[in-house]
């Protein structure tokens, strides 16, 4: 059963063509931007990587996460956006890439240090600001616009996310083990999704 859950998250973290998708265009492109971030499993299960990752640290490392990852995500969204990166097919596959490296680090209960977060948390915002910038290539979408969408919805998640499992975990010191084991079902996941990407791509 656990087998059988963990690798339908797996598929369900592998990227499609229909990642591309806009979706809630006709609410304008800023929110183009959000929803795009909003409606991606992926980034979803990335995002609360990063948050259990950067919220069992020690409050003068996690806030880090906070600090790196919102110029993060609108770098990588502008870049991509505006076709700086070209056409990237590994954007998704490194935005599991970072899911599952971040899994295994709130698995792992490991202490990066401030600089430490500050980069995981960089990695994550660029890999998916990319991700979902390519959306707006050929879009019809201000890509200004879009990445801002992309930068608000996702700065949002971080910060929310931090800071409940921050609050949560020092309230019941008993979640700080359930973190830890979610974490490492991301990580299998995002590794998973991963090994399935690659097979995918080798005609496998």
């Amino acid at each position: 059963m656990r087998r059988a859950l963990l690798l339908a998250l797996a598929a369900a973290l592998s990227p499609g063509a229909a990642s591309a998708h806009l979706v809630g265009v006709e609410f304008g492109d800023f929110y183009a931007g959000a929803l795009h971030v909003a409606t991606g499993v992926a980034y979803g299960a990335t995002l609360v990587a990063l948050a259990l990752m950067a919220g069992l640290q020690p409050r003068e490392s996690g806030r880090w996460a906070l600090v790196a990852a919102p110029p993060a995500l609108l770098l990588g969204a502008l870049a991509a956006s505006f076709g700086v990166v070209g056409e990237a097919p590994a954007l998704d596959p490194a935005v599991t890439a970072t899911l599952a490296l971040c899994g295994v680090l709130a698995a792992l209960n490991a202490r990066p240090g401030p600089w430490g977060v500050a980069t995981f948390a960089g990695l994550v915002g660029l890999a998916m600001g990319a991700a979902n910038g390519q959306a707006a290539l050929g879009g019809g979408v201000d890509p200004i616009l879009f990445s801002l969408g992309v930068t608000a919805a996702g700065s949002v998640a971080v910060i929310l996310g931090v800071a409940c499992a921050r609050a949560a975990a020092d309230r019941v010191p008993l979640l700080s083990m359930v973190w830890r084991v979610a974490g490492s079902w991301l990580a299998a996941a995002g590794a998973a999704s991963l090994a399935l990407t690659v097979a995918q791509a080798g005609g496998l």
